[in-house]
């Protein structure tokens, strides 16, 4: 009898400690975090990015710099041509005060100044439009060092990620926060690249070819612009 009960009450203590274990095991299940699920496809804000990276406020402030430089050469290379067309203009002004297209025309003399003073006017417009085009393609060239720094930290957060696709933050209406690598590519940028080399000039000229005469052609060969890095 005694034997029976002590097998009994052997039998409730394993039975109780089997239970205490599956509740256990059930707790730890369901207190441990599953992994998180990782995204093929990662946003990054490219605007933000720039208004927040060290190096691009260090670019700005260095193109401000070189372009008012170059404005200053700009204005004592045209400075004589400028004087000339200004003076001419005040010369000009009473000869043809009254006068007809026509009668301009008959005055060989009044009609070869008119038409010297129309390429002095002619020539300073175009030389206004290739420096601001020079600004814009060296502000252009400024912008792809900084993106070509950037491609490789991208990269690497792409590789951490499992990521397979870079998407602009401006081309989509919403997305989890999950999936924004813009924080972490801009601590990383800043550490990597806290300050932006010296810009290069970018000269714009008119080109004299055959199939593009005219036209306005930059001093060197400019990569294509991409809206964000991708592997």
């Amino acid at each position: 009898m005694r034997i029976t009960t002590s097998l009994v009450a052997a039998a409730a203590l394993a039975g109780g400690a089997l239970a205490a274990i599956g509740i256990g095991a059930a707790m730890a299940q369901t207190s441990t975090p599953a992994p998180a699920a990782q995204s093929t496809v990662v946003v990054l804000d490219l605007e933000r990015l720039r208004s927040q990276a060290t190096s691009w406020a260090d670019m700005q402030q260095k193109l401000k710099t070189l372009v008012e430089q170059k404005s200053t050469e700009f204005r004592s290379q045209n400075q004589a041509l400028a004087n000339q067309f200004e003076a001419e203009g005040r010369l000009l002004q009473p000869m043809l005060q009254g006068q007809t297209a026509q009668q301009v025309a008959a005055n060989p003399t009044l009609k070869t100044r008119v038409e010297a003073q129309m390429r002095r006017e002619n020539e300073l417009r175009q030389n206004q439009q290739l420096f601001e085009l020079s600004v814009q393609a060296t502000s252009q060239r400024a912008d792809q060092v900084l993106m070509q720094s950037l491609d490789p930290i991208i990269d690497q957060i792409m590789t951490q990620r499992g990521a397979l696709i870079v998407v602009d933050r401006s081309q989509i209406a919403k997305a989890r926060s999950s999936v924004d690598i813009t924080p972490d590519a801009v601590t990383r940028f800043n550490a990597a690249t806290p300050r932006a080399p010296a810009p290069v000039w970018v000269p714009v000229t008119v080109s004299n070819g055959p199939d593009e005469a005219g036209q306005p052609k930059a001093g060197a060969p400019k990569a294509a612009p991409k809206s964000a890095p991708k592997k």
